[in-house]
């Protein structure tokens, strides 16, 4: 028997997913699934946390509520208002203004006139005077001869033609009935004051509205609220967790 060489060579180390799996790997792998699982979780609780809203409805809860001192808080009444109203106001009206009046029947007064009128005129005369009269005369006859009375009847017709101005003041005093009728309105003024007094009977329907802030001073006993129907909202970010010693 012959020592020959051996001609078969040693078989190369698996390479890629064909190599084995240490354990030192798949412990490593397992540690990075583990950590990534649980930053996924952290973040998915977060973000419900900042994002998710609780939404509670209430009906006909009876609560029990106690404000503390130095609470700042508003009141804002907003209803309708019904009363009645009984009441006389007093009332003075000034009245100053022009009143259109028509007068439709035929107006009768008596009218009273007592007064002086001044007159400033000419008066323009034009016609003929008869004059039928007797003159007498003292006639002369001669120097040394005394005069004698002779009486002589006249008959004439004189034309006058004169303008005579005529300035006088003359009293005047009437009484007597006025018969007539208006066709236009007339314009009265009227300025007076109104004394009276009005009643004031109705019923009243009024909407009040006011807000009030106030902060309390000192703190308030707890007092009864019927909650009839709420609807609260509850952000996930207002919810923490208070940890008590065991007793």
């Amino acid at each position: 028997m012959s020592n020959a060489p051996s001609t078969l060579s040693a078989a190369p180390a698996p390479r890629g997913w064909h190599r084995p799996v240490t354990r030192r790997a798949l412990l490593l792998v397992s540690l990075l699934t583990a950590l990534l699982w649980l930053a996924l979780v952290v973040a998915g609780f977060l973000h419900v946390r900042r994002e998710w809203v609780t939404v509670l409805e209430m009906r006909q809860q009876p609560v029990q509520l106690r404000l503390p001192s130095g609470l700042a808080a508003s009141a804002e009444v907003a209803e309708p208002v019904s009363t009645r109203l009984e009441a006389t106001q007093h009332l003075k009206l000034p009245l100053n203004q022009e009143v259109r009046v028509q007068v439709q029947n035929n107006l009768k007064a008596h009218a009273v006139v007592d007064t002086v009128v001044p007159v400033n005129t000419v008066v323009n005369f034009e016609g003929d005077i008869p004059v039928d009269t007797t003159v007498n005369a003292e006639v002369p006859v001669v120097s040394w001869w005394p005069s004698f009375t002779v009486t002589i009847p006249v008959k004439v017709v004189v034309p006058v033609k004169v303008s005579v101005p005529v300035s006088a003041q003359v009293p005047l005093a009437l009484a007597l009935d006025v018969a007539g009728e208006l066709t236009g309105p007339l314009r009265v003024p009227v300025k007076t004051v109104i004394d009276t007094q009005v009643a004031l009977r109705a019923n009243v329907r009024a909407h009040v509205s006011s807000r009030t802030d106030f902060s309390l001073l000192a703190p308030v006993e707890p007092f009864a609220v019927d909650i009839r129907h709420a609807r609260l909202q509850l952000p996930m970010a207002d919810f923490g967790w208070t940890l008590q010693p065991e007793r």
